[in-house]
Formats: C-alpha cells, sequence, structure tokens
C-alpha cells in the first residue's frame, strides 16, 4: 500500500528548501525534502579534511535585513553561527564603505543546515528525473524508480534545473512565467580547493589587492578570499583556494603559504 502523500514535496535541500521546509513544519504542514547531493545545505557547502575546512560555497552571511535577525539570533544562541561587523574591504574604494554585521559559520557554513535538517524529513542522493500530477497530489520519481508524493510541489534547485525538470516531464506553464524564468542567468564559476603550507605573503587582515591582474581584485578577511570580477568569484579558504572567471579564462596564482590565522570566536 502506497503512503499517504505529504502535504508538501520540496525538491533541493539548500538553505531555501530547509528555511521552506521548517516554515510549513511549524505550520503543522508535513514536509518530504528530496536532493540529489550528498549532504543538505546546497550552496552552504563545507569540504572537511584532515587538518582543516574548506567552505567553497557562501563563505558569510549579510545580516541587514530584518527579516534574517530571528534566524541569525536563533543560530547564534545555538552556537551555529558568531557574528561581526567593520570593515570587510578596507583596501577598495568600490567597497571601502561597506560596514555591514556578518555571520560565520563556527564549524563550517554547512553546519547551519545540517540543523535545519535534523528535524525534517530529508532524502539526499536522489536525483528526480520526472514529475507529474494528478487531481489530488504531485509525484516526483527518482532515477532509481522511488516514487515521492506531496499534494503541494515546491522546486527550490536552481532555475535551469527546475525549468529542465519540468520540461522532460511536460509540464507547462504559463507564458510569462516561463519568459520570467528563462530570463534568469547564472553566472559560472570554477571552484577549486587547495591545501597550502608555510608562510604566505598575504596580510593578516587577509585582504590583497591585485588591481592589474585579469581579476578585477581580491577581498576577504582571515578564513576566506574573494576575488570578483564580472560574473566570476574567487575564493580562498583556510586551506582552500576557489578561483572563478576571468577575463582570460587564467587562474590566479599565489605562492604557497598557510592562509591567515585570524581571531576565532570565542569558546
Amino acid at each position: 500500500m502506497a503512503d499517504a502523500p505529504h502535504d508538501v514535496l520540496i525538491i533541493g535541500a539548500g538553505i531555501c528548501g530547509l528555511l521552506a521546509a521548517t516554515s510549513l513544519q511549524n505550520a503543522g504542514r508535513t514536509v518530504q525534502l528530496v536532493d540529489k547531493g550528498r549532504g543538505v545545505g546546497g550552496r552552504m557547502g563545507t569540504r572537511r579534511f584532515a587538518g582543516g575546512r574548506a567552505d567553497h560555497g557562501a563563505q558569510l552571511i549579510y545580516g541587514q535585513h530584518q527579516a534574517l535577525q530571528p534566524l541569525l539570533q536563533g543560530w547564534q544562541e545555538a552556537g551555529l553561527i558568531y557574528g561581526t561587523s567593520g570593515r570587510w574591504f578596507p583596501n577598495f574604494s568600490d567597497v571601502a564603505k561597506i560596514n555591514l554585521p556578518m555571520f560565520f559559520g563556527t564549524n563550517g557554513m554547512n553546519s547551519v543546515p545540517k540543523a535545519l535538517a535534523a528535524s525534517l524529513h530529508v532524502q539526499t542522493g536522489t536525483r528526480i528525473t520526472a514529475v507529474s500530477h494528478t487531481n489530488t497530489c504531485w509525484t516526483a520519481t527518482a532515477e532509481s524508480g522511488q516514487p515521492f508524493t506531496g499534494r503541494t510541489l515546491l522546486l527550490t534547485m536552481p532555475v535551469p534545473q527546475a525549468l529542465a525538470l519540468l520540461a522532460d516531464s511536460q509540464i507547462e506553464l504559463t507564458s510569462p512565467i516561463q519568459t520570467t524564468l528563462e530570463a534568469i542567468q547564472y553566472a559560472k564559476c570554477m571552484t577549486g580547493i587547495f591545501h597550502v603550507e608555510g608562510k604566505t605573503t598575504l596580510p593578516s587582515s587577509g585582504v590583497m589587492a591585485r588591481p592589474n591582474h585579469t581579476f578585477h581584485s581580491v577581498q576577504g578577511i582571515f578564513s576566506s578570499v574573494t576575488a570578483r570580477h564580472g560574473a566570476g568569484q574567487r575564493r580562498l579558504q583556510r586551506g582552500a583556494l576557489v578561483s572563478g572567471q576571468s577575463r582570460d579564462a587564467g587562474c590566479l596564482k599565489r605562492r604557497n603559504g598557510d592562509a591567515p590565522r585570524g581571531k576565532r570566536p570565542s569558546s
């Protein structure tokens, strides 16, 4: 006998899907999340290895939006994040005036989505290849053939993936919605993680400027350096280098050396 459908079926267990599921569950709805990744979190990804870890996705949360305040306070009280404020980019004219509260993962950015997922019904490592709808519910079918059902379907993966899934499933959207979604563009990005040893020329602030390089600049703090050029991004985490798009598709090179040591959150 098939299981009764959940109230809401969510495909995508990144921070968007997890927060949506948490809100729905708190409102008394039954929710099932499905994600193709090995774990939850999506862009809030942390890679752990012997001797360290690397936040290879989002490296911080800006805390200027009022809607985020209750969430940030709760995550701080739970010890998942710690905050700081001040000029993060003191050497760059285009961002020198930034003075926003910023929050970092105490044990990696992925600690937040992991904590959210702990009280939710989540199945990872499951790629959905088709969705279909009847008068009463939606059915999402995995590569393995496993079905998941929900009276309401919520897609929280990147828009191109959602559109591809709907197209493969022969689900048509209204023309205005289809046109709006197709107009959304995502920047391409390359990611590399490197372990570095020895000293580094990176200053203690964690910020270095390379104005003559094909990347416009390198920006960061003690545990992450970000270089942005147009649509590309580049991040240097403690023991990790993440590079993005440049004018000549080259990589920003740096000498071997430890990522800078900075102020750690108090225990």
